[in-house]
């Protein structure tokens, strides 16, 4: 159903602390995705899609977070 380049959440956050210089104090972008709520990310970047539809697309595996209420850590490949 998803692509599964990232075993886990905390793949992702590894690269983007160690790789991509991510805020360390957020403690990695899913870790912080998931401090905000998927919802919330989803909602915002559907308002921010009618602007920009190819930027802001939401990937499946962010709506389904959002709508089981689910969060990313939750999630493994």
């Amino acid at each position: 159903m998803y692509e599964a380049i990232a075993q886990s959440a905390r793949y992702i956050d590894i690269v983007t602390l160690s790789g991509y210089g991510f805020p360390r104090w957020h403690g990695g972008l899913a870790q912080y995705a998931d401090s905000l709520g998927e919802q919330a990310i989803v909602r915002k970047l559907e308002v921010l899609a009618k602007e920009d539809p190819i930027a802001c697309q939401i990937i499946p595996l962010l709506r389904a977070c959002a709508k089981n209420g689910s969060t990313l850590a939750d999630y493994t490949a």
